[in-house]
C-alpha cells in the first residue's frame, strides 16, 4: 500500500488533510500518517475523528543548535535519522502547507525531497496574505536568521507578512520537484467532520476570540475592551452566545462572563456544526474567513477601533478582505449588530 504522510502545521490545515484523506482512502490503496509538530492539541482533533488507516503522531521540534553551532552536523545527522524512523516508507508522499514562520517543517520537507520523496505543497493560506521582503529588521532577528542559515545550509530570509509580523522563509524554490497545490475550502467535508456546538437556544452567535497578538496594531487595553463590549453588545440583543477561542492561544478572558456556551479550543472553526448559528463575529481571524466562505453572516469588528490612520490598520483589512474572499462584513457600529 503506499504510504501517505501529511505534516499539520496548524489549525486550518486539517480541514484540507481531511479532504485529501477522502480522496485517497475511498480507494483502499493508501495508508495513512499525520504528524502533529509542538502541538498535541491537535492530534487529539484527529483521535476523536476515528479515521480509517490513520497513525496520528506528535514529535516536538528538535531546534537548531543555536548556542552551541559547532554542533550543527550532529544535529542534521539527528534530524535525519528522525525522519527515518517517523518515515518508514521509502516512496511516502509528504503534504505541508506553509514555508511561513514555522522554519523547521519545511527544513524536514526539503530533506525529504533529497531522499526521493514526493512532496506536495498545500499552499491554502501563504498567498493570502501581503508579503514583502522585510526592511530595518532588528538586530536579533538579523542573528537568529545567520545562525538558522548557518546551521541548516539554507538560505532564510526575513519577510514582512501583512505589514504586522516579521517571519522567516524557506526557498520553497530549492525544491524543483515540488508540486504545489491551492487546496479550496469544501463545505461537504466541513459538513461530514463536523462536530456539535451544544443546546443553541433561540438565534444564537459564535464569538472567534483570542488574547490580543497584534500589539503593533491595537493595544491590549483597547482590544479586551473591544472583544468585551462585542460580546455585551450580542448578549443585549437577544443572542445565545458561543465563543470559541484559538486553538493555541484560548480566548480572551473578558468574554468569558458573556458566554452560555464555550466551545472547546482544539476543535477547529471549519469543522463545528453551523446548522444552529446564526452569525459569526471576530476581531482578525482565519476562522471568520472560513464561515464567511461556507455563506454563514460573517463579521468582523476591526473597524471598531479608535484610529484607522496606521499601515498595520490597512494590512489588517486587506488580510480580512483577501482571506475571506470579500464575504466578510465590516461592523463600523454597534448599533449594526441586530
Amino acid at each position: 500500500m503506499k504510504s501517505v504522510v501529511f505534516f499539520n502545521q496548524a489549525a486550518a490545515d486539517i480541514v484540507h488533510i481531511l479532504k485529501i484523506y477522502d480522496q485517497l482512502e475511498s480507494s483502499g490503496n493508501y495508508n495513512f500518517k499525520v504528524i502533529c509538530f509542538n502541538n498535541k492539541l491537535f492530534c487529539e482533533v484527529y483521535e476523536a475523528l476515528s479515521l480509517k488507516n490513520m497513525e496520528i503522531l506528535y514529535f516536538p521540534h528538535n531546534y537548531p543548535p543555536f548556542k552551541w553551532p559547532f554542533r550543527r552536523r550532529s544535529w542534521r545527522k539527528k534530524i535525519s535519522m528522525a525522519l527515518d524512523h517517523i518515515i518508514t516508507d521509502n516512496d511516502a508522499d509528504i503534504y505541508f502547507s506553509s514555508i511561513y514562520d514555522d522554519f523547521l517543517t519545511p527544513y524536514y520537507v526539503g530533506i525529504l525531497a533529497e531522499k526521493g520523496h514526493t512532496v506536495y505543497y498545500l499552499n491554502h493560506y501563504d498567498d493570502c496574505q501581503n508579503i514583502s521582503p522585510a526592511k530595518n529588521i532588528p538586530l536579533n532577528k538579523k542573528i537568529f536568521l545567520r545562525l538558522l542559515n548557518y546551521n541548516t545550509g539554507i538560505k532564510y530570509t526575513i519577510c514582512n507578512m501583512s505589514g504586522r509580523w516579521l517571519v522567516t522563509r524557506y526557498p520553497k524554490e530549492r525544491i524543483a520537484s515540488m508540486i504545489e497545490l491551492h487546496p479550496t475550502l469544501d463545505s461537504q467535508v466541513c459538513k461530514k467532520y463536523a462536530v456539535k456546538i451544544g443546546n443553541c437556544l433561540g438565534k444564537t452567535a459564535l464569538l472567534f476570540t483570542q488574547p490580543n497578538r497584534d500589539h503593533a496594531l491595537i493595544s491590549d487595553s483597547e482590544y479586551n475592551e473591544l472583544q468585551y463590549i462585542v460580546a455585551q453588545k450580542l448578549k443585549d440583543s437577544g443572542y445565545t452566545l458561543a465563543v470559541k477561542g484559538h486553538p493555541a492561544l484560548g480566548i480572551c478572558e473578558d468574554v468569558r462572563s458573556f458566554a452560555d456556551i464555550i466551545i472547546p479550543q482544539i476543535i477547529p472553526g471549519e469543522l463545528l456544526d453551523y446548522s444552529q448559528i446564526d452569525s459569526c463575529y471576530a476581531f482578525i481571524t482565519v476562522a471568520l474567513a472560513s464561515t464567511a466562505k461556507l455563506n454563514i453572516p460573517s463579521y468582523s469588528f476591526l473597524p471598531l477601533m479608535k484610529t484607522h490612520e496606521s499601515i498595520y490598520y490597512q494590512e489588517a483589512i486587506s488580510f480580512i478582505s483577501n482571506t475571506g474572499e470579500d464575504k466578510i462584513k465590516l461592523l463600523n457600529s454597534l448599533k449594526e449588530i441586530q
